[in-house]
């Protein structure tokens, strides 16, 4: 997977986060655990971690 492609899946995979908690019903608990899934998926350091984690992947084979 090109660096390219690691960027469309991280935005595909953040969109797929955010369309999830719009669908969260509105109360505090889920506003609140919905926020915190939204930062996770939207931070620089998950792409980080995905990138890394694909590299020790590609080692493996």
């Amino acid at each position: 997977m090109t660096k390219t492609e690691m960027k469309k899946r991280t935005k595909q995979f953040a969109l797929d986060v955010i369309r999830l908690v719009d669908r969260f019903p509105h109360a505090r608990a889920a506003n609140i655990i919905g926020q915190q899934l939204i930062k996770a998926a939207t931070s620089n350091e998950l792409i980080a971690i995905f990138t890394k984690t694909l590299k020790t992947a590609r080692k493996r084979k």
